[in-house]
Formats: structure tokens, sequence, C-alpha cells
């Protein structure tokens, strides 16, 4: 008669599968923190696009929401080539909005690109769409027209709604 196998190959047997099943665990675990999405500071998220739903594939370049930050608003402004000479880094700005003649938003200007704007971030932006810049006809993408540049402005205080 032939007794049991060795319990510690049984044993050394179990252990390899229980190593093997815990690793494929940490590596779901890593995966499923890897696809929760985080946001880079506290605030609220707006504009968020109707068409996304569960299950539903999205462009890597496509703009899914807004996040706006509570406590530190900053802004982007595009500025006419024949004007940037006069901004300089980390200057106090006054700008007026659109429609907002009767107050004026004041900042700091905490960057300036050292390239012209190949391509508008936001179609609104363009003369096609409403915007103020107009665009080089029949571009791949919105292309401005003048040589414009972007600056980046930290509000001193919260924009009126």
């Amino acid at each position: 008669m032939r007794g049991l196998d060795s319990g510690e190959e049984y044993r050394a047997a179990l252990e390899r599968q229980r190593a093997l099943h815990l690793a494929e665990q940490r590596a779901q675990q890593d995966e499923r923190a890897r696809l929760i999405l985080t946001a880079p500071f506290a605030g609220q998220l707006v504009d968020i696009d109707p068409e996304l739903a569960a299950g539903v594939w999205v462009n890597p370049q496509t703009a899914l929401a807004w996040l706006i930050a509570s406590d530190a608003w900053q802004v982007e402004l595009f500025v006419d080539q024949d004007d940037l000479a006069r901004i300089e880094l980390g200057a106090d700005v006054r700008f007026y909005i659109e429609g907002e003649a009767l107050y004026p938003m004041r900042g700091q200007v905490i960057d300036i690109a050292t390239t012209r704007t190949a391509a508008l971030p936001l179609d609104l932006l363009s003369s096609e769409h409403g915007g103020p810049i107009p665009l080089i006809p029949n571009a791949t993408a919105p292309t401005p027209r003048d040589a414009l540049y972007r600056i980046r402005v930290a509000l001193a205080d919260r924009p009126r709604t």
C-alpha cells in the first residue's frame, strides 16, 4: 500500500499557487488604481461631456470636463506679437473681460509662451465660432491668422459671475 505524497511537497505546491494568485491580485489592484482619475487640485468639475457614459471609448485628446479650482484662479490670455515686449514675467496686469468694462481683472503674469500659438485650445475662441481670433483659412487645426502668444495670469480676486 502506498501512502500520501509528502506533505511538504503538497504544501510547497500550495504556496506557489498562493504566490501566483497574490501576484495576480496585486496586478489587478495596480491596474485599477492606474485607471482612477485623480485631480491635481481640489475644485468643481463643470462642463461634463453629455456623451460621456460607462463603456464609451474616448479620444485621449478630447476634453471630458473642466476642473475649476475654487481657491486660486488663473486665466490664459492671447497677446499680439507686437504687444509681447511690454509684458514681463511677474508683472502686475489689469485687463477687462468683454462686456465687463466697469470691472477690471487684476493679476500677475506667471507664464509667457516662448513660441506663437500654433492652434487654439478652444474652438469658441475662433471668429468662425463667434470668438475674436481670426484663423488661417483651410488649416488642418484652428491656427490663428496673426502671431499670438499665450500668457497665463494668476488672478488677484475671484471673477465676478
